[in-house]
């Protein structure tokens, strides 16, 4: 938890003997990652996985195929 106090309200808590004053917590970054971190974690599988099937042998050589077509193209219409 940290402390609710961004400095911007200079004006003191009020405070008595039967209450005393209190600033109001909230969740710190590591307890929304605490809490957030069964779902980052699944998407950065999916993410990963994502990676895993675009870096393959077969679509690097899809993606240079498209690539040398492409080029093939564009040449052709560059010589007319």
């Amino acid at each position: 938890m940290q402390l609710d106090d961004t400095g911007k309200n200079p004006t003191p808590l009020p405070s008595s003997t039967q209450k005393v004053a209190s600033l109001p917590l909230r969740s710190g970054l590591f307890d929304q990652l605490q809490q957030r971190g069964d779902i980052l974690i699944k998407k950065f599988e999916r993410i990963a996985d994502d990676a895993d099937r675009f870096l393959s042998d077969d679509m690097r050589d899809q993606v240079l195929q498209t690539a040398k077509s492409l080029q093939g193209a564009a040449d052709g219409i560059l010589l007319c």
